[in-house]
């Protein structure tokens, strides 16, 4: 359709393209057919006559004595002359064709050639050779008038003068055709002008101005909004989950899903406020003239709970949730990129797992917040770099024991960061802060030669049947990570039936199908791979009949003061029992008291970690503990 306007606006500036030359050409020749008639044709010929008649009238006089002879000859020569450039004149070539005007006036030239003696001896008083003269010319000059007469009222200049209105009337058309195909592209070019002009400041999905119209609407309320109690708010509104509906229903689900979240934001926002879509799932209001703060976080909260509802989409309910973020002019800024960010803030803060209202008003703190974020990326970045004993980031070991004698029988490698200006960093925050910022991968490497030189810088030879578990970030966990752990693990001293993989339950219930085929070509490896912190989701009895794992860890929170309740005793003695008759063996996590340690031991639980043995150590303390040590064989 695009390239069919395209088209049609070409054929409109060809066709008044060519209009307009051949208009121009046909003015030309009317002009020129003018010119050349009222120039040529109607001044020589009056000319002509002129001479002639003031000729013949000297004649006359001279024979009466009324002037002297210098004055006939004067005559005799202008008309002779005016003749010469009559008969051989280029301008004159068009004349002479008409009319037999060459042939009578040539008759004109001869007769006045052979008279040319008389009329040189000519003398005053001769009345007989005057009569002669005058009887000779006096034809001549009726025959010129004849041809001034027809030069201007006969059947050629009539024909002349008719070309001449024919061509000005073909003109008139041509001219109105000329403005009807102007007037037409004019009218064209300004209605494709508007539909770019609403391209560019509209988004195609939902109708909703775009990110261009929202940053010139923004720069508009700040440089309008700069008087004394003037107030407006920015809303920043994202879906929550909208990229697992996408990625589950399909692309198309999740434009439809998008255009009623943006038919919502139409119906319930106020006339004066602006609602745009700047990306993706990312949406937002401008709330102009506003009467105070507090109704900006009123408006806010309306906003989001009228999109809070479920969408059908092929027979099947899916709730929407919205977060939403705000910040106020001048309270949070006085330019929009700082309302930006301060709004983006309050989104992020609004949109984290602690957040129970999901609608946040930006905070200073927040800002702080930010910083240090910004701080610690730059520093993981760098930290990830290098590993030795300098190194801010450490592996510290916690000791794995078989729960039946106490007996080591591995380690859980755990990530610490002691930084030198905010202490030590949770390893959640920085696999969180990793995963954000696509240093996922980059936090797995570093793992593994952390791992090595741990090995080789230690006082103590590790046992060669020692496990160690390893915590994976959700993005390495891909059909590529069986090839790369090949990869890691040829560089290695570690063998793969040394190393367990732990993964906790979100990372494995993204894509159950897809998880499958991980696990079993990790397995098909010889690496186990453990569920970490087994009891803290919804969902893990679903995981349990869908995934082969080799470990289950069961969380600590169903783990301490285990010895205190009965309740809990069976629901934990009942999942080691299922685990047993999956082949599956179980760790219990956080083990602090020996009453909860000897009633794990009754369960039968596999083995157990926790501060009751031991703290996470450095690799310099572990060396006592590996040297004390027998392991069994695993």
């Amino acid at each position: 359709m695009k390239r069919i306007r395209l088209l049609f606006l070409y054929l409109l500036a060809a066709v008044f393209l060519t209009a307009s030359v051949f208009s121009m050409v046909n003015h030309f020749r009317t002009a020129r057919l003018v010119s050349n008639h009222i120039q040529y044709s109607a001044w020589s010929l009056a000319q002509l006559e002129l001479e002639l008649q003031k000729f013949y009238t000297n004649i006359a006089l001279y024979g009466a004595n009324a002037i002297d002879h210098n004055q006939l000859m004067f005559s005799y020569d202008l008309l002779w002359n005016r003749l010469n450039v009559f008969l051989v004149g280029k301008e004159n070539r068009t004349l002479r064709a008409r009319f037999n005007a060459e042939i009578k006036i040539r008759n004109l030239y001869n007769t006045l050639q052979d008279n040319e003696q008389r009329i040189t001896d000519l003398t005053a008083g001769d009345k007989a050779q005057q009569q002669q003269l005058t009887q000779q010319f006096y034809p001549y000059v009726q025959q010129v008038r004849e041809l001034v007469m027809l030069n201007f009222t006969g059947k050629e200049s009539t024909k002349m003068y008719e070309g001449v209105l024919e061509s000005q009337k073909h003109l008139a058309w041509l001219l109105a055709g000329l403005f009807a195909v102007g007037l037409t592209l004019i009218i064209t070019l300004l209605r494709q002008a508007r539909r770019f002009n609403r391209l560019a400041h509209q988004d195609p999905l939902t109708g909703l101005a775009n990110r261009g119209l929202f940053n010139d609407s923004l720069e508009a309320s700040c440089t309008n909004s700069r008087q004394p109690d003037s107030h407006f708010a920015l809303c920043l509104i994202k879906l929550n989950h909208f990229k697992e509906i996408n990625h589950y229903l399909g692309h198309r689900q999740g434009d439809e899903l998008l255009q009623k979240v943006a038919q919502r934001l139409r119906e319930h926002v106020r006339r004066q406020d602006l609602v745009a879509r700047l990306d993706g799932d990312n949406f937002a209001v401008i709330l102009n003239n506003l009467q105070n703060d507090s109704e900006a976080l009123d408006l806010a909260r309306y906003f989001r709970q009228s999109l809070v509802f479920d969408f059908f989409i092929k027979g099947r309910a899916t709730q929407i949730d919205t977060s939403v973020g705000v910040s106020i002019f001048p309270l949070h800024g006085l330019q929009p990129a700082e309302l930006l960010q301060a709004a983006s803030l309050a989104l992020y803060q609004a949109k984290s797992a602690g957040s129970t209202t999901r609608v946040e008003l930006f905070r200073s703190e927040m800002a702080e917040h930010q910083n240090r974020q910004t701080t610690l990326l730059l520093d993981l970045k760098r930290q990830l770099q290098f590993c030795d004993a300098t190194s801010e980031l450490q592996l510290h070991y916690l000791p794995l024991y078989r729960a039946a004698d106490r007996q080591l029988t591995g380690i859980e490698a755990l990530l610490r960061w002691q930084h030198p200006h905010y202490d030590a960093i949770h390893p959640i925050e920085i696999f969180e802060l990793a995963e954000n910022h696509g240093l996922g991968m980059a936090l797995g490497n570093w793992l593994f030669e952390r791992l090595e030189y741990d090995y080789h810088h230690s006082e103590v030879r590790w046992p060669d049947d020692i496990k160690v578990a390893l915590n994976l970030s959700i993005s390495m966990f891909n059909p590529a990570l069986p090839s790369w752990i090949n990869q890691v693990l040829q560089r290695h001293v570690l063998r793969p039936r040394q190393l367990v993989l732990e993964l906790n339950e979100a990372t494995l219930t993204q894509d159950l199908q897809r998880s499958a085929g991980i696990l079993k070509a990790l397995q098909d490896q010889g690496i186990r791979v453990a569920l970490d912190n087994f009891g803290s989701g919804v969902s893990s009895l679903t995981t349990l009949k869908a995934l082969a794992i080799d470990i289950l860890k069961l969380d600590r929170s169903l783990v301490q003061q285990l010895s205190q309740q009965q309740r809990q005793q069976q629901f934990v003695d009942s999942i080691i029992a299922l685990c047993h008759r999956l082949q599956m063996q179980v760790v219990a996590e956080g083990v602090e008291s020996e009453e909860d340690a000897r009633c794990l031991q009754a369960m039968r639980c596999d083995e157990i970690q926790g501060f009751l043995h031991s703290l996470p150590l450095p690799t310099s303390e572990l060396a006592p503990y590996l040297q004390q040590s027998s392991l069994p064989a695993i």
